[in-house]
């Protein structure tokens, strides 16, 4: 997928990798038919999405979850609640 549509690039971002990880980079972009720029700009972006994804939503394990929504059928006390409905009206609607 690519992200470089018809905007002009003037921003650049130096990346220093091993000489193994260029390797892997450079073979892979060739396998693809996109140049190393391409490969590595695409992988980057698709990474930003995942993690901009990730930041919308909450997490948990289904137990944990569980728990929560059973937790929404249990009414907790209100004593500040239970004394305010236990007291006279000031106004009452005739």
């Amino acid at each position: 997928m690519s992200y470089s549509g018809c905007v002009s690039r003037t921003e650049r971002i130096e990346l220093r990798v091993s000489a193994d990880d260029k390797a892997a980079i450079t073979a892979a972009a060739a396998a693809e038919r996109v140049t190393t720029t391409d490969f590595v700009r695409d992988a980057v972006l698709d990474r930003v999405q995942h993690v901009r994804a990730r930041a919308d939503r909450t997490l948990m394990p289904a137990a944990q979850f569980d728990a929560l929504v059973a937790s929404l059928d249990t009414a907790d006390e209100t004593p500040n609640l239970a004394r305010a409905f236990a007291r006279q009206r000031r106004f009452v609607q005739g």
